[in-house]
């Protein structure tokens, strides 16, 4: 046995003689030694994260050179990652993975043992005849790069227990938003007015081919190659299809003049006898949302369940504040009551008919059990609110908890030719700003990034389309990626 032990049996037995004396002193006092024990607490405390800041220098030959400039570092309190002690396979680990690029050569933790147990370190020691037991400190950091073993040795120090110990860490940053170039389409590229959608297995592009609709499509999973749907249809579909689609589910509703009809791929459509259209003057889908289709009526908005029996919805302003143009319906949970569906619409009114608009129209609606549905209620826009931006081809969608408009901000008359940027709602689409936190692929520059078309899939994969060029990408946020662990 190596020294490191010896000197742990010299001090156990420094305790017993000292233990006697006091009970030939005092039979009051008296020490307890327990023959078995168990590592029953893990944690860590405060892990460095560096950040590298980068300068560039160029030579007399005019080469460039890169270089660190400075360090500086970040102190990340890990106190809050629980940590599972498996006894049986006497394992001990980190079910919620510590954020990326923290330094693991340097950790300092604390672990307890029990019926007063000492908690040793394990290495493997360069040199032979080295020590390889360690007292376990809260001051000297250990390098957690690899496994590390942990003993709980008893009060007598005649047992012990080992515990491989592993601390995980995320490969990945959580906020980085990581792209990939799928593929570019021609048949995209002959579309205009695009709209994207999910259904099933399919991801479709709904638009404007030479002043007719078309639907386009590709499997989900791959979305290589692209192929135009032969409708089973006896007739063209408008041109402004795509303002006229709805997903319930994985079934699309699409209102092509006044029928509307549902289908699952794209291709085979089914008629819905409804006496909507006629009876309410049902007029244009504005989306799906909370298991209800929803479009624009005579009277303002009507709601359905089935696409066949429609009712309308109450508004508490005028309904000539109902966006007709670039309309997204989303759903996210109420920023209070979290069993509550807040729906959010989004969209413009008609540039020739409302030219001062400088701002998008918002509407919001929070579902309840209540037999009486609630308003919907309209955002009324003054000087002080930071509005919803009034955007060129705007494409509206609920990701990671916010809401994102992106598109062309107008300008005075025809509006702006270049990519304007991202803008975000924390607050249900109260109030917005400029945001940095949804990054668009490097290779779609200013000029090239409008008219898009984006949505999200159900497993957080955000699909983008440039419709100019009919370049496909696929992106998410690498935290939304993550597999979630009980």
């Amino acid at each position: 046995m190596k020294k490191r032990i010896y000197s742990l049996v010299l001090l156990v037995a420094a305790c017993l003689s000292l233990t006697s004396c006091l009970d030939d002193a005092s039979s009051s006092s008296s020490v307890t030694l327990y023959d078995d024990t168990a590592i029953v607490g893990f944690g860590l405390g405060t892990l460095n994260r560096y950040h590298y800041v980068y300068a560039t220098t160029t030579s007399s030959t005019g080469e460039d050179s890169t270089y660190v400039d400075s360090v500086y570092v970040e102190k990340v309190d890990c106190s809050g990652y629980k940590f599972t002690i498996d006894q049986n396979r006497g394992i001990i680990y980190n079910v919620d993975s510590l954020p990326a690029g923290l330094d693991r050569k340097h950790v300092v933790c604390s672990a307890s043992a029990k019926n007063g147990g000492t908690v040793v370190l394990k290495i493997q020691p360069e040199e032979e005849g080295a020590d390889s037991l360690f007292f376990l400190s809260t001051i000297d950091s250990l390098d957690f790069s690899d496994p590390v073993e942990l003993r709980a040795y008893n009060g007598t120090l005649t047992s012990y227990r080992a515990y491989t110990v592993t601390i995980n860490m995320h490969t990945q940053q959580a906020d980085e938003l990581n792209w990939q170039s799928v593929t570019t389409s021609p048949l995209l590229a002959s579309l205009t007015d695009v709209r994207l959608f999910t259904a099933g297995n399919r991801l479709f592009a709904f638009g404007n081919k030479q002043g007719m609709g078309a639907i386009c499509y590709a499997n989900i999973n791959d979305a290589t190659e692209w192929h135009e749907a032969i409708p089973n249809l006896a007739f063209e579909l408008d041109a402004d299809i795509a303002h006229n689609v709805a997903v319930l589910g994985n079934t699309l509703y699409m209102l092509n003049g006044s029928q509307l009809y549902s289908s699952a791929d794209g291709e085979l459509w089914n008629k819905l006898e409804t006496n909507g259209i006629a009876q309410l003057g049902i007029s244009q889908l504005v989306g799906a949302a909370n298991g209800m289709l929803y479009a624009r009526c005579e009277n303002g908005l009507a709601a359905s369940s089935d696409g066949i029996s429609w009712t309308e919805e109450k508004l508490d302003a005028d309904k000539a504040w109902l966006p007709t143009e670039n309309i997204t319906l989303l759903s996210k949970p109420h920023a209070v009551y979290n069993e509550l569906q807040n729906l959010i619409l989004v969209g413009n009114r008609n540039a020739a008919a409302y030219p001062n608009d400088k701002h998008a129209c918002v509407w919001s609606k929070i579902v309840t059990d209540d037999e009486e549905p609630a308003l919907w209620n309209f955002y009324n826009i003054d000087k002080y609110s930071k509005a919803a931006p009034r955007m060129n081809d705007m494409q509206v969608l609920y990701y990671n908890n916010r809401i994102y408009a992106l598109g062309n901000l107008f300008a005075e008359g025809e509006g702006s030719l270049d990519f304007s940027g991202v803008y975000s709602s924390f607050t249900s689409g109260l109030t917005w700003q400029t945001d940095t936190t949804l990054q668009l692929p490097a290779e779609m520059t200013a000029s090239t990034a409008m008219p898009l078309a984006v949505t999200a899939d159900g497993d957080h994969f955000l699909w983008v389309v440039s419709t100019a060029t009919g370049q496909v990408w696929k992106g998410r946020l690498n935290q939304l990626g993550w597999r979630k662990e009980s």
